[in-house]
């Protein structure tokens, strides 16, 4: 799916020059051919390099979501061990009943884990891995600890997910203030090509 929205963006913006010189051509204006060439090929990446700055923004939103709902799981299992769940069925319980694709996720993670007769500490921890998500490992690994040492983990369940949002919260921020600050360059590079390309034919004529 990403190559695929690459070549696709890619051909997109190939398609621009060739049609912009189409229309001059059209007009009677004479285009020297290195100039939509190197238009073609400049759209082209830019073009490609657009979509993959939108799979990696996207990829970023959706790992900022997958943690904050992190915290409300962290929470939702150290209810259930208060409640005197087991370790195993805490973690099931507290991704079972909530919406959203993220607990639909940790539902599907943990009923492969069962499924397979695998510790769900160790499945959770391999997610968290694959979508760089490693909050998500620290509720395995505090849960683990519940479940083989007898500890008591509700207040670190609880310390964690505080601990978790706070630091949402200062990354909000941040990002917030550095968005402030930037300037749409695609954007800019984009529209500065075309012009090249639109106003060169006629300068060139002027000077003849």
């Amino acid at each position: 799916h990403y190559a695929t929205s690459l070549v696709a963006s890619a051909l997109a913006g190939a398609v621009v020059p060739p049609a912009a010189t189409a229309m001059v051509a059209a007009a009677g204006l004479a285009v020297p051919i290195l100039l939509p060439v190197g238009a073609t090929a400049a759209c082209a990446g830019l073009a490609a390099w657009v979509a993959h700055r939108d799979v990696i923004v996207r990829a970023a939103r959706a790992r900022h979501e997958f943690r904050r709902a992190v915290c409300s799981y962290l929470d939702l299992v150290s209810l259930e061990l208060a409640a005197g769940n087991g370790p195993v069925a805490s973690l099931e319980r507290a991704a079972s009943g909530v919406e959203g694709w993220v607990f639909a996720r940790l539902r599907e993670t943990l009923t492969r884990a069962q499924l397979r007769l695998h510790e769900p500490w160790d499945d959770l921890r391999d997610l968290a891995a694959r979508i760089d998500v490693p909050e998500l490992g620290d509720v395995g690994d505090i849960v683990h600890t519940a479940g083989t040492d007898g500890a008591v983990v509700v207040e670190t369940l609880r310390a964690r997910a505080d601990s978790l949002r706070d630091q949402i919260r200062v990354e909000a921020l941040a990002r917030a203030k550095a968005t402030t600050s930037k300037l749409d360059i695609p954007g800019a590079v984009l529209l500065l090509i075309l012009a090249v390309f639109m106003i060169y034919p006629l300068l060139s004529r002027i000077g003849q």
